[in-house]
């Protein structure tokens, strides 16, 4: 039986130009979760038995988590942001900024929802409440919500904290006020200072780094490779995975003479399309000769 061609949208990522950076790395990862047997598992199973979906992480899911990437609890946003979307893993990334993200009516609102996921492992909204994995759905969602809630003040009222928050190594927590009377400009510039200008000595090396190359977590660095050219790497996977022969994929994408030379220039492809699943699987040293 003949091979058949993969949509494009599985695997032509050639006009992502346009597209902000945060954008480009939430597809990226959307795609390697999706692509990986062993992630794109890890996120269903995080689903199963609850509703809604969006509901937060139980500790049941953190421990499943910490077990499929090696002890990676900076994983835990990025698999919550996951799991809370209808259209993952059967809906392509390509697919979700075409029609939207899943269930809502804004045609722009897939493009946002990935470039929020792009920039998961920044910032992280704490509450003040722990929640109990045992309560009921009903109640578990009302302290999710709360945390979520903008507390209405009124002038001269005094707050305090109740409960704690532990900060992971590479975290700082800050209670920050702001004056919501000033412009959008001075707020977001006093936002800046107040913030950088505490970062530790130890983290300032990174203060630099491009942020379309940044990765996440315990592997919070300096990527060797772009995120747009880790999804053609992908693509070029995909599809030789989906045929038989080299012959049958040039036949059916590229539609060129098969040689051995642009044969082993797609093999390369697909071996750093490996070597980046294996790293978000064990957190494998990634060497910048390796993408070359």
């Amino acid at each position: 039986m003949r091979a058949q061609k993969l949509p494009d949208v599985e695997w032509n990522y050639s006009d992502l130009s346009n597209y902000s950076d945060d954008c480009v790395r939430g597809i990226f990862l959307y795609e390697y979760f999706r692509y990986s047997d062993k992630l794109r598992k890890l996120v269903i199973r995080c689903r199963e038995g609850r509703a809604p979906i969006w509901s937060p992480l139980s500790p049941l899911d953190e421990e499943w988590i910490r077990e499929a990437t090696n002890g990676n609890d900076a994983f835990f946003p990025l698999v919550q942001q996951l799991k809370s979307c209808p259209g993952f893993p059967d809906t392509p990334a390509l697919q979700i900024i075409k029609n939207g993200y899943p269930g809502a009516s804004q045609t722009d609102s897939g493009k946002d929802w990935l470039r929020d996921l792009g920039s998961v492992g920044a910032v992280h909204l704490y509450g003040r409440e722990t929640l109990d994995s045992d309560s009921e759905i009903t109640d578990e969602f009302q302290k999710f919500s709360s945390k979520c809630s903008q507390l209405e003040n009124e002038p001269g009222i005094e707050y305090h904290f109740k409960g704690s928050v532990q900060a992971r190594k590479s975290e700082s927590i800050f209670v920050l006020g702001l004056n919501w009377n000033a412009p959008d400009k001075q707020i977001i510039q006093d936002f800046r200072k107040v913030v950088l200008n505490r970062r530790p000595e130890q983290f300032r090396e990174l203060a630099r780094i491009p942020a379309q190359q940044t990765a996440f977590g315990k592997f919070f660095g300096k990527l060797p490779f772009k995120p747009i050219s880790a999804l053609n790497w992908l693509g070029v996977l995909r599809r030789r995975n989906a045929v038989k022969t080299w012959r049958e994929f040039f036949s059916l994408y590229e539609r060129q003479d098969f040689s051995r030379g642009v044969e082993r220039a797609r093999e390369e492809d697909c071996r750093k399309a490996k070597l980046i699943l294996d790293w978000f699987h064990t957190g494998a040293t990634l060497h910048a000769n390796n993408f070359k």
